[in-house]
């Protein structure tokens, strides 16, 4: 896509790409868990930022994270 754009339409002014990962609700095994959640975010941010600077883009780019835990105010009496 990055590189359709390179090519492509000039009229174009911003793209926006998003993704989505799960898996970070854990009660068990914490540590191992995370490590492994936070290294697939890391792979994938250097695959990104790799590319975009192959194709001269990265000057460009804003990197933006956001997490939504959904917690509620009372307790879902599970103690958890």
């Amino acid at each position: 896509m990055m590189r359709a754009r390179q090519d492509g339409d000039d009229d174009v002014q911003r793209d926006v790409f998003f993704v989505t990962a799960g898996g970070f609700d854990t009660h068990a095994d914490v540590g191992t868990t995370l490590r492994a959640k936070f290294k697939e975010v890391n792979d994938a941010l250097e695959s990104f930022v790799a590319e975009t600077k192959v194709l001269e883009l990265w000057d460009k780019v804003t990197v933006i994270e956001a997490s939504e835990f959904g917690r509620t105010l009372s307790p879902n009496g599970g103690d958890g």
